[in-house]
């Protein structure tokens, strides 16, 4: 009896020492699992501000490109090798693989002859897809105002566009 009775107590304590530990086991998991959520979202939102930035520094290139500004030209070169070494650098820990590869594609892979209208609309289509994941009610609602804006100045022009 007293032979049962110790290893009914020893085995209680293998499960309740068993237990907790897989309770701090699953704990740690769960909080590191959230916290490399957040740490992806938040690269990835950093990422999506570069790509904004990147598609207006090719836009003011592009401008002082088409209005012989050479200077202002080579400032904005300037600007975009800094922003693609930026979003390279994100890249480096980002850790979804179609967000890299869609990324890499659009900003970084050489193609000879690409005018900046072609590679803007790329980065738009990144920039698009990374949008729908982060928030696609901020998706919808943008597309249906630069829909508005676009439909605006065909009817109005330029001139009574205020920025």
């Amino acid at each position: 009896m007293e032979r049962t009775n110790l290893f009914l107590a020893i085995a209680s304590l293998v499960v309740i020492s068993m237990s907790g530990l897989l309770g701090v086991w699953l704990g740690h998991w769960l909080a590191t699992s959230r916290e490399q959520q957040k740490l992806s979202k938040d690269r990835r939102y950093r990422i999506f501000s570069l790509l904004l930035e990147l598609r207006d520094a090719y836009f003011w290139y592009a401008s002082s490109r088409m209005h012989g500004h050479r200077e202002r030209q080579a400032k904005w070169e300037d600007n975009i090798r800094m922003l693609k070494l930026k979003i390279n650098d994100e890249l480096r820990f980002h850790d979804n693989e179609r967000d890299i590869q869609l990324v890499a594609d659009a900003v970084l892979k050489r193609r000879p002859g690409t005018d900046v209208e072609h590679i803007s609309r790329e980065i738009d289509d990144v920039l698009d897809y990374l949008s729908e994941r982060m928030n696609p009610n901020y998706v919808r609602v943008m597309r249906s105002v630069r829909k508005h804006n676009v439909q605006f100045i065909q009817e109005h022009g330029m001139e009574e566009f205020t920025p």
